[in-house]
C-alpha cells in the first residue's frame, strides 16, 4: 500500500483533482491532495456563492461529475460519490472523489467554481462489509496504519478510526497525527493484510501494539 501522498499523486494522473490549492476544491474541504511526503494543509478559502432559485434535489448517494474553475487556472474535471449532506448546513455535501483518499466538503449547488454539475446515476447501492463485528470493533480505535514508502520501505502512520463511511460501507473515516485531514480507506482489507494494528499507550516503551 502506498502512502496517502503517493496515492493522491497516482490519482491525479487520471481524473483526480489537481494537488495545488489553486486548482482543487478548498472552500470547506475536509481533505487536501498533496504530493509531498511531508504533507501540508492549505488554508481554507472563502467560498463564492450563487443564489439558488429552487430547492435542489436530494443527491446524497448519487454519482456526480462537474468541472472546477479556480481563478485563471484551466477547468479540471471531477467524478465522485456524494456521501452525505451536513445537517447543520444543508447546502454543504461531503464528497469522495475518484482516485483521491480524502473527503471534501463543498456547496455543490452554490459554489461558483463548480461548473456543469451532472448527476451520473441515482442513489448507488450501498456496499456491505463481510465482517460487521470487526467493522464495529475498529471504530474509535487508535491505530498504526502501514503504507509503502519510497524504495519499498514501510511508513507507520498513527491515527484514529472515526466512523464507517455512509453509502460506501466498506470504507472508514480516519485521521492521522501527521496530517489531521479526513481520509477514507478500506481498513478491513488493510487489517487482514497486516497493515493495520491497534496501539495503546504513549510513545516509546509505554506503547503496545496488538491485533484482535
Amino acid at each position: 500500500m502506498e502512502t496517502p501522498s503517493a496515492q493522491e499523486a497516482a490519482g491525479q494522473q487520471a481524473s483526480a483533482p489537481a494537488s495545488a490549492p489553486a486548482s482543487a476544491p478548498a472552500g470547506q474541504a475536509t481533505g487536501s491532495a498533496n504530493t509531498n511526503t511531508v504533507k501540508k494543509r492549505s488554508c481554507p478559502k472563502k467560498q463564492r456563492g450563487r443564489p439558488s432559485s429552487q430547492p435542489p434535489r436530494n443527491i446524497v448517494g448519487c454519482r456526480i461529475s462537474h468541472g472546477w474553475k479556480e481563478g485563471d487556472e484551466p477547468v479540471t474535471q471531477w467524478k465522485g460519490t456524494v456521501l452525505d449532506q451536513v445537517p447543520i448546513n444543508p447546502s454543504l455535501y461531503l464528497v469522495k472523489y475518484d482516485g483521491i483518499d480524502c473527503v471534501y466538503g463543498l456547496e455543490l449547488h452554490r459554489d461558483e467554481r463548480v461548473l456543469s454539475l451532472k448527476i451520473l446515476s441515482d442513489r448507488v447501492a450501498s456496499s456491505q462489509v463481510a465482517d460487521a463485528n470487526l467493522a464495529n470493533t475498529i471504530i474509535g480505535k487508535a491505530v498504526e496504519h502501514m503504507f509503502e514508502g519510497e524504495h519499498g520501505s514501510k511508513d507507520e502512520w498513527r491515527g484514529m478510526v472515526l466512523a464507517q463511511a455512509p453509502i460506501m460501507k466498506s470504507w472508514f473515516y480516519i485521521t492521522y497525527e501527521k496530517d489531521p485531514v479526513l481520509y477514507m480507506y478500506q481498513l478491513l482489507d488493510d487489517y487482514k493484510e497486516g497493515d493495520l494494528v491497534w496501539w495503546m499507550g504513549m510513545k516509546g516503551r509505554d506503547s503496545c501494539k496488538f491485533r484482535l
